[in-house]
């Protein structure tokens, strides 16, 4: 009886949990070729893109067939939307129940072409573009998996390691009960030693139908994609509506400039329909819209879809626009929420927040009012003001399957002001008409010059060596660093720049001698780990130890510090000191030096990591980490690095199941035959004082196309399987690869002259050789 009593209250919605469930989407599919064989060196590629350790995928337009793909389904009672994992993470779409319409872009065929870094991409849905532009697993196979949590809601998490920067992304979607709308929780985490660069972008495809798409920008001045001047918005200086995608003739990319509103869509005039993305402005300033233009279209029609389709974009990041770049520092991590949420029968997007969206327009002599809202709302108080004067006001029960609307005549000038609160005056929404918190084109300050290649001071030089870092031009910032050391002899800031980039480059006791006895606790941090890995690491401890209390270097002071207590056998006392640290990595640590330890371990909750996973011996775990074997060495790499030898051997020496299809990077071997893996095992059975004979043999006549080495501890390991074998042609390869990535290019010959002596066949050795010896000396 209370449930029916319930059911007859007006405005009720008794929620459903979400339903989760995986299966498989089959799509038409035009095959990609192999990758190309030759490693990607920056120092053989100037102008960039720069993507080592990464193959470059331009193997793209063979035949069409129908493959199978994972899929990961979501749905509550509003949306029903879907995962690709294997399409680096890709929402497929999302189908907003009440229309019957798609949010996104589902593109009915997966036809890549060359667009991202590493050449392969694919238009559709949401892509997560970190840690720079399109990213470098756009369309690779990532980590994923489910949650169902107490509250009812459920959610799919994917997310990956990048390789060149060892830094982690991931994004949870989950759907909540009774709500209509997406989240979409993102943390971005720097796991690694050294501190890297970054932006973070979600890029929304939404389908281009017969009718312009209208982009609901809340802002008065947009700036440009690259070059370009500033522009009023929505109608252009030259009088041009630019808000719908008709007047655009060419592709463009504009950024909302200098806007502090949480929300921006876009919308079609003829299903009604719309998708809004919002988020706290102050976590994710960034608003893009992406047009192709009615030339591009063509090409889009043609070459990306296979049903003569086209889209567009709206794209929501963490900085104002794609050409700024920050740093990420080591162990340092950044979290925050992203919203997307279907509109429906009303006719544009004026204002949105979580709970509700509103449209309002003027005719000739009337007012037309309408809202959506994204989850049910009993006796809604709606309010039409002029000033403090209310003209309107009408009480009704609001719910996502119906649109509010109410038709106004005679209404007062503008500006009037629109609320909508819930029974208990909890504002949902306010709206003031023309009023938005961005910034005006007279109030707009003009882009900062281009750099003018003067160079008068240290400040000068350290803003050009920054800027170059900002936009991966390393050597570049090396040699600004440098050129500033000759004029300013022993400056400190300078030094403190130079020292941390040779860290970068693995030129250790370089960096070790540029960053003596420079003070603070960056300068401290790197000198640590230029020691360390020059082989002192008792000068790193004290180093380290020094700036434990530090807010920003000190926990990857401490990570480091636990490993050196762990690798000499203090277990416990590395958990310990893990146990102060705030960090994700740290964690798992913890937890596995407790176990090795024979003391109770503590309790994990991290859903995606892999140590994680492997510690709490996850179902499943065995079958993702037989998709990439770089995930299997991220995982030794950690117990490895606290001295856990046992455990890295264990999933080192793993029969890993076969991998689903589609479920790997084209052209790449299965863990079994990975030869890092192999020379990582032989390593581990040396630390353990176990024979490593058969797996360096193994090792040696593995093949080796596509394995490209980038790890600061695989130099140990190579030089160890060198000094067992010194005709191990395979080590000498990928020891010079080592090299050339760390811009040491005379080191990187002499090991790859070792080796096309011992083996000229071994893929892509003949090319880097002949590379390297081209370069200016």
């Amino acid at each position: 009886m209370f449930l029916l009593f319930l059911l007859l209250l007006p405005g009720v919605v008794l929620a459903q949990p979400v339903t989760l469930r995986q299966d498989v989407l089959t799509l038409p599919t035009y095959r990609e070729n192999d990758p190309e064989v030759n490693p990607p060196f920056d120092l053989f590629r100037p102008r960039g893109p720069f993507v080592y350790p990464y193959t470059m995928r331009t193997g793209l337009g063979g035949p069409k067939a129908d493959q199978p793909w994972r899929v990961v389904h979501l749905e509550n009672e509003y949306l029903a939307c879907r995962v690709l994992p294997d399409l680096g993470g890709h929402l497929y779409g999302c189908l907003d129940k009440i229309s019957g319409q798609e949010m996104f872009f589902a593109n009915p065929a997966i036809k890549k072409d060359w667009i991202a870094p590493r050449a392969a991409w694919v238009s559709l849905g949401i892509e997560q573009s970190f840690p720079l532009a399109h990213s470098f697993q756009s369309v690779s196979p990532v980590q994923f998996t489910a949650m169902r949590n107490a509250d009812g809601s459920a959610g799919v998490i994917v997310g990956a390691v990048d390789r060149v920067s060892g830094m982690e992304w991931r994004v949870a979607y989950t759907l909540h009960p009774g709500k209509a709308y997406l989240e979409q929780k993102v943390r971005l985490y720097n796991r690694g030693d050294m501190r890297q660069r970054y932006h973070w972008w979600s890029n929304a495809a939404i389908r281009l139908g017969a009718a312009p798409v209208i982009f609901s920008l809340p802002a008065y001045v947009t700036e440009p994609h690259g070059a370009g001047s500033l522009e009023s918005w929505p109608i252009s200086s030259a009088g041009t509506d630019r808000s719908t995608t008709a007047a655009y003739k060419d592709g463009a990319g504009l950024f909302a400039y200098s806007c502090r509103e949480p929300f921006f869509g876009a919308w079609h005039p003829e299903s009604r329909t719309g998708v809004v993305h919002f988020a706290d402005p102050a976590e994710v300033p960034g608003k893009k819209i992406w047009v192709w233009g009615s030339d591009g279209d063509q090409y889009v029609r043609k070459g990306l879809t296979d049903d003569g389709s086209s889209y567009v974009e709206i794209q929501a990041g963490v900085f104002p626009s794609q050409d700024t770049f920050e740093f990420l520092e080591p162990q340092a991590s950044r979290s925050f929420t992203e919203y997307w949420i279907p509109v429906r029968d009303i006719g544009g997007i004026t204002r949105s927040t979580l709970a509700a969206a509103l449209h309002i327009t003027r005719g000739e002599g009337s007012l037309t009012l309408e809202a959506n809202v994204t989850s049910a709302v009993a006796s809604a108080d709606i309010r039409l003001m002029h000033g403090d004067e209310v003209v309107s006001q009408w009480r009704a029960d609001l719910d996502p399957a119906r649109t509010f609307r109410r038709n106004i005549d005679g209404p007062p000038a503008e500006p009037l002001t629109i609320r909508i609160l819930n029974a208990g005056g909890e504002t949902l929404l306010t709206h003031t008409e023309g009023a938005y918190d961005a910034v005006k084109l007279a109030d707009a300050s003009p882009r900062p010059a281009a750099d003018s290649g003067k160079r008068d001071t240290v400040q000068d030089f350290l803003d050009a060596g920054r800027g170059a870092e900002l936009q991966a031009f390393r050597d570049t910032a090396l040699s600004e660093y440098q050129k500033g050391l000759a004029r300013f002899d022993n400056e400190p800031a300078l030094r403190m720049a130079a020292g941390r980039l040779l860290a970068a480059f693995h030129r250790y006791r370089e960096s070790a001698v540029m960053l003596a006895g420079v003070a603070g606790a960056e300068a401290a941090y790197y000198r640590g780990l230029a020691l360390l890995r020059s082989g002192d690491g008792g000068s790193a401890w004290n180093t380290w130890d020094s700036i434990r209390a530090d807010a920003v270097y000190g926990p990857a002071a401490g990570i480091q510090l636990a490993g050196i207590l762990a690798r000499a056998g203090e277990k416990l006392a590395a958990a310990g000191l893990l146990g102060e640290l705030d960090t994700p990595r740290a964690a798992a640590l913890r937890s596995a030096l407790q176990r090795r330890a024979g003391e109770a371990a503590s309790s994990l909750s991290d859903p995606l990591d892999t140590l994680t996973r492997i510690e709490r011996k996850d179902e499943g775990i065995l079958t993702q980490l037989a998709q990439e074997p770089e995930w299997i060495l991220d995982a030794a790499s950690d117990y490895m690095h606290a001295g856990l030898w046992e455990d890295a051997l264990s999933i080192l020496n793993q029969t890993y199941p076969a991998a689903p299809p589609n479920s790997t990077e084209p052209g790449a071997a299965p863990p079994q035959s990975y030869a890092l893996i192999t020379y990582y095992r032989a390593y581990c059975r040396q630390k353990l004082g176990q024979a490593p004979d058969a797996d360096f043999r193994l090792a040696a006549s593995q093949p080796v196309r596509y394995v490209f080495p980038s790890r600061a501890l695989e130099f140990d390991i190579l030089r160890a399987a060198i000094a067992f074998n010194d005709t191990d042609a395979n080590a000498h390869f990928l020891l010079g690869c080592l090299y050339m990535n760390s811009r040491m290019a005379p080191e990187a010959k002499v090991e790859w002259q070792l080796a096309q002596r011992l083996n000229p066949a071994i893929p892509g050795l003949a090319q880097s050789l002949r590379q390297a010896q081209a370069l200016a000396p």
